[in-house]
């Protein structure tokens, strides 16, 4: 009598083995998947997070130069800091805003910005620096918040800017 040799005994031992290495794959394949979808958000919110910091910056440059003469398009009927300052100290008005398509994926993502001009008060003397005497000159300062969201990632970002003005005392 011929005895079974021993690949005839195995009885679907690779069967099973193979299926486990299947198993074992798939959910590989599935943890590198859901890194890689985590990767692309984290992305995107880096990205959404520079573009509401270059917008709060932009906007706040945007007031400047508005509030500069001999800037394109400066007015002194719109200029924000002459209109801030005709509210009175620590008065608060708008100084503009827009609203920015982002091209990509996701057709309705918008970024949304606003700035505001405050006027805080006059200095006078030598703590105005100003290069010309004592009480030739006086300083205005101000100050410029802009804010900046995306509407779709909720990223967003408030930026405070100091201004000081140099205009002539009297």
């Amino acid at each position: 009598m011929i005895s079974p040799s021993l690949p005839y005994r195995q009885q679907g031992i690779v069967l099973i083995v193979s299926l486990l290495i299947l198993v074992m794959m798939t959910i590989i394949g599935i943890t590198a998947l859901s890194t890689t979808t985590l990767e692309e958000r984290m992305a995107l919110n880096t990205q959404h997070d520079n573009l509401v910091f270059q917008g709060t910056e932009s906007q706040i440059q945007s007031v400047i130069n508005a509030s500069t003469p001999g800037m394109p398009g400066y007015s002194v009927t719109t200029d924000p800091m002459l209109t801030a300052m005709a509210a009175g100290a620590n008065s608060t008005v708008s100084a503009g805003s827009s609203t920015t398509h982002i091209p990509g994926g996701n057709a309705t993502a918008t970024l949304d910005t606003n700035a505001t001009i405050t006027y805080l008060n006059v200095i006078k003397g030598a703590h105005c620096k100003s290069g010309g005497g004592l009480n030739q000159f006086v300083c205005y300062q101000f100050q410029i918040d802009a804010a900046a969201t995306i509407n779709t990632s909720g990223a967003k970002q408030e930026h405070l800017q100091g201004v000081q003005r140099i205009g002539p005392a009297g």
